[in-house]
């Protein structure tokens, strides 16, 4: 290691003395000339007093050069031993001296090396220029990668000034580890907002209640970019009732526990109740409070949505018992009728008949009504074929009374083909789209004889295409392409939950199928449901019902086994078919096994699947050990809504109420696959 160079003390000049001695002699003879009469005493106190004057001066200058030695003693020591490195660079930019520091930073220095030799190659142009715009006026700084021998490459700043030798005096700040660390931080920090950003929750962070960050979900909350946000005051987005409680919790500092939610607007004016927490903190250096907001708002309406799917499971529980109790009497009362009506045709009393018939008529509509709630509370995903005339007369026969008073129902049923889908989700879609439309038909436009909701069906190549029409107010076109979205709904505080079209666009879909939608203000609208035909062809319409259908003769009586602990309903059934079948009741399981255990033969067993000491399951169960030559001959009876039975119990199901008609067309069935016919004997009475 080199220091600055020494300045050796200047000699004295040789001759001193002699030079004063002849310089008093010049004095002397200059002041004899000028003053020939002085005295030369005076004279000589004179040169004496200038002399001593030259020693006074001869020993000051000996201090100050004293003085100076030891100042550029003490600039060597701390040059050599100042923490920061340090470095005097000539003309050419060489290291002429170094210091400790710059030593141990730069490793061991050459004589005279260049100090570009250790600047990163990438950077080495660049100093060069820079260290040439050094003036000596101002000291100038910039950072540098320097190459070290012990500690590879450190990024420094570099402090540089003009020297007066034409060099350069340069200084050198390690700021590596320090730049590692504050990049590191940065980098945690970044980190620290991009999770911030993907949290569920709003996190902000307010100083005396002004915002000075914000999550990207605090932005989704309150409908404006962070960059509006940052500075603004945060009460501004709290509903005004709910300023104070805000001004309460920033005051009261960090609370663990949630409080009452508050009530936070958007630019639209829509509100959310979020759930705030708080925890104090030091953000940029000053106390701040930093905020969690859980949005409530999407939760209650989950929780509103799963209680009322609660309440709904619960009228199901209700519909399917009460179908069931209903189900049972109106099976004997409408087959009691048939038989009344059938003995009142011979007689010519037409006032008796036309009672007769409008009570099996009003039996019959309280049969289509419990089998409407029937198959609109079943929730099961069974696909079938469908036949979309039915489903559609089925929603609206449900949809009646909540249209009644808004608008008028037109029906323009087509010929269409069947389609395959889920009955009650297809039923719950047109009732949805003919109810939504009736419930657009509000305030002053609510005029049953003005407005009207038509339902047309066609078919369209290979699809089965539902319309529902109406005339009144239309949909905004701002407002069209949302409609399918959950939760959206332009009812808002009059009932609406914005699910319905969502649901009914998802059950749709489901079933392979779409819906079209086309809308004016003020003119009406027009949803239409496409859904895939299950063939090109016309369903054929069904018979209709009659009360005079009568079994086919099989040449022989036949044995049927009624099972069902209503006996009304077995005495119903032997008014029904008793002139061509001898029926044997059994009212438990029990007895039914009695029964079956003391016959011969048996053609057709009619089985309840409810029944005082057990169900109709324990019996078949038991044919399929005890006789299993009677399980092709079983058919289950139930008021309730049940799946086909016969892929889940091995059986097939009549549904109770059951016409002449239906049940003549089960037993045939049951007979074809398994009644060879005889040469009919003489027909023995019917037995009651």
């Amino acid at each position: 290691m080199t220091a600055p160079p020494k300045a050796e003390p200047e000699p004295p000049p040789p001759g001193r003395a002699r030079i004063l001695q002849e310089a008093r002699r010049r004095l002397l003879r200059a002041q004899q000339e000028l003053h020939p009469s002085s005295d030369p005493r005076e004279l000589l106190e004179e040169l004496q007093i200038h002399q001593i004057e030259l020693e006074m001066q001869r020993d000051e200058l000996r201090r100050t050069h004293h003085d100076l030695e030891r100042s550029r003693d003490a600039y060597a020591e701390l040059f050599d031993h100042a923490p920061i490195p340090f470095l005097s660079l000539d003309a050419a930019w060489r290291i002429e001296a170094y210091n400790e520091a710059a030593s141990e930073l730069l490793g061991p220095v050459e004589p005279r090396i260049g100090f570009l030799s250790f600047v990163a190659r990438t950077e080495v142009g660049d100093v060069g220029t820079w260290l040439h715009g050094v003036s000596a006026e101002h000291t100038h700084m910039r950072d540098l990668t320097l190459m070290t021998h012990g500690h590879g490459a450190r990024t420094v700043e570099v402090y540089a000034r003009r020297g007066a030798h034409r060099g350069w005096l340069v200084s050198l700040v390690d700021v590596h580890d320090t730049r590692t660390v504050t990049t590191a931080l940065r980098q945690r920090e970044d980190d620290l907002r991009r999770l911030t950003d993907l949290a569920p929750d709003a996190v902000f962070v307010t100083t005396v209640g002004k915002i000075v960050y914000a999550n990207h979900r605090f932005e989704e909350m309150v409908q404006r970019p962070r960059a509006d946000v940052l500075g603004t005051m945060l009460h501004g987005y709290v509903h005004p009732v709910d300023r104070p409680e805000l001004a309460r919790l920033l005051a009261e500092g960090s609370d663990q526990a949630p409080r009452a939610p508050l009530r936070f607007v958007g630019t639209d004016g829509a509100e959310r109740m979020v759930e705030l927490r708080t925890m104090r903190l030091v953000y940029q250096g000053a106390n701040a409070t930093l905020l969690i907001g859980r949005d409530l708002t999407e939760r209650r309406r989950l929780q509103a949505r799963v209680e009322r799917a609660e309440r709904l499971a619960t009228v199901g529980m209700l519909v399917a018992g009460v179908a069931h109790e209903v189900n049972n009497p109106l099976a004997y009362t409408i087959s009691n009728l048939e038989v009344i009506a059938n003995h009142l045709v011979a007689q010519d009393d037409a006032d008796l008949q036309e009672a007769i018939h409008d009570a099996l008529a009003g039996a019959q509509r309280v049969k289509d009504i419990v089998g409407d709630l029937r198959a609109f509370n079943r929730v099961d995903d069974e696909i079938s074929v469908l036949e979309p005339n039915r489903v559609v007369v089925q929603a609206l026969r449900m949809a009646q009374s909540e249209v009644a008073h808004r608008a008028r129902l037109r029906r323009d049923l087509g010929a269409v083909t069947n389609l395959r889908g889920n009955e009650s989700r297809l039923v719950q879609v047109v009732l949805n789209l003919v109810v939504n439309a009736a419930q657009a038909m509000r305030g002053e436009a609510t005029d049953p004889d003005r407005n009207w909701i038509r339902i047309r069906t066609w078919q369209a190549d290979e699809e089965v295409c539902i319309a529902i029409e109406d005339n009144g107010p239309g949909i905004d076109r701002e407002n069209l392409e949302r409609i399918f979205d959950p939760f959206f709904t332009t009812r808002k505080g009059q009932g609406g939950t914005g699910l319905g079209l969502a649901i009914c666009n998802s059950l749709v879909q489901q079933m392979g199928g779409f819906i079209e939608v086309d809308s004016t203000p003020g003119s009406g609208s027009r949803f239409v449901v496409r859904l895939p035909s299950v063939d090109l062809a016309a369903p054929t319409p069904p018979a209709p019902v009659s009360g005079s259908r009568t079994l086919k003769p099989v040449g022989r009586r036949l044995c049927i086994v009624v099972i069902d602990d209503e006996r009304a309903i077995v005495r119903s059934i032997k008014r029904l078919i008793g002139d061509v079948a001898k029926v044997h009741e059994a009212h438990s399981v029990t007895a039914a096994r009695d029964r079956l255990q003391n016959l011969d033969s048996v053609d057709v067993i009619l089985c309840d699947l409810v029944l005082d000491d057990g169900s109709g399951v324990e019996v078949g169960d038991w044919l399929r050990t005890e006789h299993p030559e009677y399980v092709d001959k079983l058919v289950y009876m139930t008021g309730m809504a049940h799946p086909d039975a016969r892929a889940e119990l091995g059986a097939p199901l009549l549904t109770k109420p059951f016409s002449k008609e239906v049940l003549v067309d089960m037993i045939e069935s049951v007979l074809g696959a398994n009644l060879t016919p005889v040469p009919p004997p003489s027909m023995a009475p019917a037995d009651a």
